[in-house]
């Protein structure tokens, strides 16, 4: 099985098996109910405690998609990118 990865670049965009999420600051993450629907777009410093945070406050199981190297503004980025999208404010 091959090593996991840390972000490289700021384009990068990894697959969550592909990412050691323990060793990933701050980053933009992509997140989605482990049976599916709307994806969650979110901004961590700490992916790792954020994602444990999602998780206690979800009552489904959730699945990390992607994660990208990126700012609050990139966050805002993707946001506005998807507007039409959004549901409830998230």
């Amino acid at each position: 099985m091959p090593a996991k990865r840390q972000l490289a670049k700021k384009r990068d965009v990894l697959p969550a098996a592909d990412l050691d999420i323990r060793s990933v600051g701050e980053c933009v993450y992509f997140v989605q109910s482990q049976h599916g629907g709307p994806v969650k777009i979110g901004y961590s410093k700490n992916l790792a405690s954020r994602l444990s945070s999602l998780s206690t406050a979800s009552p489904h199981s959730l699945r990390l998609l992607a994660v990208a190297e990126g700012t609050v503004e990139t966050e805002q980025r993707l946001y506005a990118q998807f507007a039409e999208a959004r549901l409830n404010g998230e």
